[in-house]
């Protein structure tokens, strides 16, 4: 995928084996070590990949639907890595069309389709996770257009991909307390993953969370829950080069009404 947004996250912490500065990992098991391999990959300054990343997201309230679609191409490039392995990518949106939108509502209006051409610069670190995502020369877009790049990337952060710092084979099962962000809310969850094979230099790993909605929205209590089912099919050699699958559900009520949000992600890299 050239889309260093939904690239691998890694935590800061301490490993399951006890090293500090790894992710913070439960091993369940270590998988076949005649398979075995480090992940992410470690990044190279020139690394590039290019995707088509499509999202759906149809929100349900009291019965009532709403549909949104948008298909995304991007490429980025790794422009820089530190020594410590912590790197910095920058992805260029060299297309953005909303192809489904409530009807009579204006598109234009939404921001989507001015996000063209538009640019984010994003730091990790050794583990790959995200330091931070910058919206670049973002003073030249509108606020319609800012909010729209918001919710596009916190969709994206979603899929959440965390490995140990040891290396896993396949079968390997793994968990991680994590934070999903998604429609304006952030709640703690926990990701099961799976490596599911190592071939033909990609892996595969599936990966499945759960989490308990109890807050306030703008002074009304929401109260629910947000689950994902979702993999990656991703390079041994190159962070940025991944392909995703996702679906999210978020089933909730709030002040009576019942709403349910379904949010499909499908990222397929052109690099492959």
């Amino acid at each position: 995928m050239g889309c260093s947004l939904i690239a691998p996250v890694g935590v800061d912490g301490t490993s399951a084996s006890g090293d500090e500065g790894g992710s913070p990992v439960v091993v369940e098991s270590a998988g076949d070590q005649a398979t075995a391999t480090i992940l992410p990959p470690a990044a190279v300054v020139g690394q590039a990949a290019g995707s088509v990343t499509t999202i759906h997201l149809s929100i349900t309230a009291q019965g009532s639907p709403i549909d949104l679609a948008i298909r995304v191409d991007l490429r980025a490039a790794v422009s820089q890595v530190a020594p410590d392995g912590g790197y910095t990518a920058v992805t260029t949106i060299d297309r953005i069309q909303l192809f489904e939108a409530p009807e009579g509502v204006d598109r234009a209006a939404l921001g989507y389709e001015e996000l063209a051409g538009a640019r984010f610069q994003q730091t990790f670190d050794r583990a790959g996770q995200v330091l931070s995502t910058e919206l670049l020369a973002a003073e030249s877009l509108s606020d319609a257009a800012r909010s729209a790049a918001q919710g596009f990337t916190g969709n994206l952060q979603s899929a959440q991909f965390v490995y140990p710092a040891e290396p896993v084979g396949v079968g390997a099962k793994w968990s991680a307390e994590l934070e999903i962000t998604t429609e304006g809310l952030t709640l703690p969850a926990t990701y099961h993953y799976e490596l599911t094979d190592v071939s033909d230099g990609r892996y595969t790993v599936t990966v499945s969370y759960r989490s308990t909605i109890e807050t306030t929205i703008q002074g009304a209590p929401v109260s629910g829950t947000v689950a994902g089912l979702g993999s990656v099919s991703g390079s041994i050699d190159n962070p940025l080069d991944v392909s995703v699958t996702l679906g999210q559900t978020i089933d909730a009520t709030t002040g009576g009404t019942v709403l349910n949000v379904a949010i499909g992600i499908d990222v397929q890299s052109s690099e492959r």
